[in-house]
């Protein structure tokens, strides 16, 4: 099938399908982010933390209940606060915006390593397969730290 296609026609091809991939990507990172009701009880101590720093406007130090919480890096709960600052209060979308720009960032690397090293095609595989990954495509839509920590 491919042997009769000029280069050009392949690179074509392989744009679409990056185009579609990018959208699908994106609508699996951002789609009803916001709708989402907390899912686990870290969440919930996540968003408490980020909800007391934004309160406050102590940003030095992530605190729970009042109390010093450092069981994590701060990174998050900075951003996060920033992003509610932005949007003028704390909810759902902006304490998971963090993750999911995160996941994005690392989808573009991974693929921009991949493309480099093993071509366009096997890049935009790899990228259609982080996508999918349903663990992957999670933790992009929780208030948790691992995704900041991967990229």
């Amino acid at each position: 099938m491919y042997r009769n296609m000029t280069k050009n026609h392949l690179v074509t091809r392989h744009q679409a399908l990056l185009g579609i991939t990018i959208i699908l990507g994106l609508i699996v990172m951002f789609w009803g982010l916001g709708d989402m009701k907390l899912l686990s009880l870290n969440e919930g101590r996540r968003a408490l933390a980020i909800k007391e720093m934004f309160l406050s406007s102590d940003w030095l130090l992530p605190r729970l209940n009042g109390e010093l919480y450092l069981t994590k890096p701060p990174l998050l709960y900075w951003i996060s606060a920033g992003f509610s600052s932005v949007w003028g209060g704390v909810n759902e979308w902006t304490l998971r915006l963090p993750s999911a720009l995160a996941a994005v960032s690392i989808l573009w690397m991974v693929y921009q390593y991949t493309r480099k090293n093993y071509g366009l095609w096997a890049s935009l595989f790899v990228l259609q397969l982080l996508i999918a990954n349903v663990s992957f495509a999670m933790s992009a839509r929780r208030v948790e730290i691992e995704m900041l920590l991967t990229a």
